[in-house]
């Protein structure tokens, strides 16, 4: 493998990363620590899939695949987080019109009353159903959710990977390989231990 692929994998993780930390696509911003760590963890894990060792392209392969659950995982996890926060609004809700049914003087035995009880009931059954699974409450969520975690994180996989190609296509790489100096811990590991 080349410096310059090399470069351009940098590149893209760099534009892929940030694009998809960006606001409007994430949420929240992460640190520069995380974004550090997984920069690192991604490269290393490319330089070791694209290794001639067998042992190197296993582990490169076992890293992807971590990364990749754990892309999912935290998929799941924000979705249910979401899904709590519109539940809680709409139990609320409900909790204030029984509220105003009383201070109303009405019946809260009545058939509208009922009927809210039995949504709030409904609702606690619902939210706290994770908590009561075998499995526990992460696996429950992750399960649940499966379908939309791993369609956003596909999406968000190819997104990074039709951004790293068109900044590709505009030339953008060969403008960071000619201003930027590869490091020579980079090229001694590609080079597998050649001279520093």
């Amino acid at each position: 493998m080349s410096a310059r692929t090399v470069h351009r994998a940098l590149g893209a993780l760099a534009f892929g990363l940030a694009a998809c930390a960006a606001p409007a696509l994430a949420g929240e911003l992460k640190s520069w620590s995380s974004i550090r760590k997984d920069i690192t963890g991604a490269v290393v894990a490319d330089i070791a899939f694209h290794s001639p060792n067998p042992w190197l392209v296993m582990g490169g392969a076992t890293y992807k695949l971590a990364d990749l659950s754990l892309d999912i995982g935290n998929a799941a996890i924000d979705r249910q987080d979401r899904w709590y926060g519109a539940e809680m609004i709409l139990a609320d809700k409900d909790a204030r019109r029984l509220k105003k049914i009383q201070a109303t003087g009405g019946d809260l035995n009545g058939p509208e009353a009922n009927e809210i009880k039995q949504q709030l009931r409904d609702r606690q059954y619902t939210i706290t159903l994770p908590q009561r699974s075998p499995y526990g409450y992460t696996a429950a969520v992750i399960v649940g959710n499966l379908p939309y975690a791993v369609a956003k994180v596909g999406i968000d996989k190819a997104i990074e990977k039709a951004f790293g190609f068109a900044l590709d296509k505009i030339g953008l790489f060969s403008l960071v390989e000619r201003y930027l100096p590869f490091p020579k811990a980079v090229n001694w590991a590609m080079n597998y231990g050649g001279p520093l």
